[in-house]
């Protein structure tokens, strides 16, 4: 199922026609039960000869229904509910891709992973809410035909309030709510990874304690404002995080922000200018020698970031990423990547973000030792550093 996923993104991203899943629960004490054989048959028998069914992980069957929107999913999923007749029918949730925003973000609830009995289900639905909301949406009559247009949103709508642990919104599309199927991609650090993060950043931070006082010192008495500069940025499935560094520019600059974005020197979403007028004398010097990165050494004790990983882009700018460009935040960001060994700056933004995902493709443990090393010359050489 994941490789069907995966599939369907990619042509999603080629074509730009969406796609809808849809999982229902299934305890793992019922997988083996004549209802949890019901429910497959059932969903077999609706599904069209496009659509694809299976496992999704050991607790959740899945129906992946192509060119299908959130409310033709909905329909989808209400007609099998009501076959089934069931007196406590599956609970389902609905993710789609790509996703749009729309509408209040909610919290508390459940996230299921790509990953299996791993990271299978991190909170759980509330089974008595939705139980109760399916038993009522059982009573609707079936739909008979399964050849659902994504237009057709007139027929038995969800009423029942699932909630996801994370912090996105929800495209709304009249009773019908569906998830961002991008949070169900995020892959967590690898034991060995988190362990190489740990270790690294505790004797990086050891090693640069001093001259990061001496940069605090500086920054902190060179210009009005404070020594570290936090800011909101796009982490592992998209969840903000606030990433540390030392202040290269004059306070409150961000807020001038929307009057230089035409002087982008970096194409695409990213904004990036070299003789940036908020620069302070001294914040020049510590963005050319990659100094004011030094503080997401403690990023990366949190778990926010890693030592190697696509570098984070602010909130704003990852959310006018295109739908392809976004996969980028299925793995933990870091410090540095093949990006910054290209070159940064003077890499195209596509090209960018490919080196990501080609990253992201191929991370072992001896790429990252290598990208490591390879960043230290690059930083040295100040490669594209503005």
């Amino acid at each position: 199922m994941e490789r069907v996923i995966s599939r369907e993104i990619a042509r999603a991203d080629r074509g730009g026609r969406g796609f809808t899943l849809v999982l229902f629960h299934v305890p793992s004490s019922q997988a083996k039960t004549d209802a949890t054989r019901n429910l497959a048959e059932t969903l077999l028998k609706r599904a069209r000869l496009t659509d694809e069914c299976g496992w999704f992980s050991e607790e959740y069957l899945a129906a992946v229904l192509t060119g299908t929107s959130p409310g033709g999913a909905q329909i989808f999923a209400d007609g099998v509910v009501a076959a089934l007749g069931a007196k406590v029918p599956p609970a389902s949730i609905i993710y789609t891709y790509p996703f749009e925003p729309a509408g209040a973000p909610t919290s508390d609830g459940a996230t299921v992973t790509l990953n299996g009995a791993r990271d299978r289900v991190l909170r759980r639905v509330e089974r008595e809410e939705m139980a109760a909301a399916l038993v009522a949406a059982a009573t609707v009559a079936a739909v008979d035909e399964p050849e659902i247009e994504p237009s057709a949103l007139n027929g038995p709508s969800f009423n029942g309030k699932p909630r996801f642990s994370d912090d996105r919104s929800f495209e709304t599309n009249r009773d019908v709510r569906a998830a961002d199927l991008g949070t169900l991609l995020a892959r967590p650090l690898p034991a060995w990874k988190r362990a190489i993060d740990i270790l690294g950043a505790l004797v990086a931070i050891a090693i640069f304690s001093p001259l990061m006082i001496v940069a605090a010192i500086l920054v902190r008495f060179s210009s009005p404002g404070p020594a570290i500069f936090v800011q909101k940025r796009s982490g592992l499935g998209g969840r903000a995080f606030l990433i540390y560094k030392f202040r290269t520019m004059v306070n409150g600059a961000e807020k001038r922000r929307k009057e230089l974005t035409a002087a982008s020197e970096q194409d695409g979403p990213a904004f990036k200018l070299e003789n940036d007028p908020r620069l302070t004398t001294i914040g020049r010097i510590l963005r050319k020698t990659s100094i004011d990165e030094l503080p997401q050494l403690f990023n990366v004790l949190k778990g926010d970031m890693s030592l190697v990983g696509p570098r984070p882009l602010p909130c704003g700018e990852q959310a006018e990423c295109q739908p392809w460009q976004r996969h980028r935040m299925n793995v933990t960001p870091g410090l540095t990547c093949i990006w910054q060994v290209k070159g940064r700056s003077r890499v195209a933004f596509d090209d960018w973000i490919r080196m990501d995902v080609d990253y992201m493709r191929r991370r072992t443990f001896w790429r990252d030792v290598q990208i490591m090393f390879a960043t230290i010359p690059a930083v040295l050489l100040r490669k594209g550093a503005k």
